[in-house]
């Protein structure tokens, strides 16, 4: 009796590997959420008072970080590591939104307090988006990276085009105060789940993690100083700076995740 030959066993798809499953459900709650809350705010901001500047002001309140805090950033992550940076991010989202929630459900908050909370949430975005780009290749093994960052940017698509209608069909269901508590319920699951993957990097002895001070040319810099030397290159090279302010006009756009 002869048995026919077995067929090698076809190679682990992405979802295959759970760390990478936590990656993809973990950014694209965040991506969600972010959908979600911009919604969120421009209706509570219109709901607060009348259309018109003061609209403007608070979401600017939220973009103006994000754009000014970017380089400080791309140098914490380089510092602490992406996966420690994106946990801490999202936790403060959740701190803040968590906050603003208290404020929403007990008092009637001002939009100077609505704006300084969205601050906030700006600054955490900034620190976010660089450390989420830079997660990718810690996590992702190279030769599934392309097919793991479309699944990620899917899943971030996805929350664009859902996230607009299902806030506002909440909010017009529940009212503001419960529709901000399911979007911080979905950001601590975010962060829950980012979290883990901090020892996923540590263990695959992820850039960064345990990285030294920075050096240019055999002598060693201090995060300021290092920012201050990327800085100076930047506004003394005209293609870069011109890229600088490209990147911070698209990542200062309330409701742009990242990519």
């Amino acid at each position: 009796m002869t048995t026919e030959p077995t067929a090698p066993p076809l190679p682990r798809e992405p979802l295959g590997d759970s760390h990478l499953r936590r990656l993809i459900v973990g950014q694209g709650l965040a991506a969600v959420v972010d959908a979600l809350f911009i919604v969120w705010l421009t209706l509570f901001v219109l709901d607060l008072s009348e259309p018109g500047i003061a609209t403007g002001l608070v979401l600017v309140a939220v973009a103006l970080p994000r754009a000014v805090l970017l380089p400080p950033a791309g140098v914490l992550v380089d510092r602490l590591g992406p996966a420690r940076v994106v946990a801490s991010a999202a936790w403060l989202r959740v701190a803040v939104l968590l906050a603003l929630g208290a404020l929403v459900t007990f008092t009637s908050p001002s939009l100077t307090t609505v704006a300084l909370l969205g601050g906030l949430l700006g600054a955490a975005d900034a620190a976010y988006f660089p450390a989420a780009l830079a997660l990718l290749p810690a996590v992702v093994p190279t030769d599934k990276l392309s097919r793991v960052n479309g699944l990620v940017q899917g899943a971030e698509s996805g929350g664009d085009l859902v996230g607009p209608a299902v806030a506002a069909g909440c909010i017009a269901a529940v009212g503001f105060a419960a529709t901000l508590g399911g979007i911080v319920a979905m950001a601590a699951l975010a962060a829950v789940v980012l979290s883990t993957l901090i020892r996923v990097v540590r263990r695959g002895g992820g850039a960064g993690d345990d990285a030294g001070p920075a050096t240019v040319d055999g002598e060693q810099f201090s995060s300021a100083r290092a920012l201050g030397v990327g800085l100076r290159y930047a506004w003394h090279e005209p293609l870069v700076r011109g890229m600088l302010a490209a990147i911070a006009l698209i990542t200062g756009t309330p409701g742009w995740e990242g990519r």
